[in-house]
């Protein structure tokens, strides 16, 4: 059987999520940090999430990036 997925759920992910699922952003940049790879997975994490859904995104920003 086939399952089609909910592309309105929260935990739908896009083959770019698939990809990449980073979304965690402790451990990836440290205030006052200069190193340019923290910043860059910071932008690459937060850029990634904006092609989601609503819902995942929502979930992701209310759960993880408090």
């Amino acid at each position: 059987k086939v399952v089609i997925p909910d592309k309105e759920s929260p935990n739908f992910q896009t083959v770019l999520g698939y990809l990449d699922s980073r979304t965690d952003l402790v451990g990836h940049y440290d205030k006052g940090s200069e190193d340019k790879m923290s910043q860059a997975s910071l932008s690459i994490i937060a850029a990634k999430i904006a092609y989601e859904n609503a819902a995942s995104i929502r979930n992701v920003v209310s759960s993880q990036w408090k």
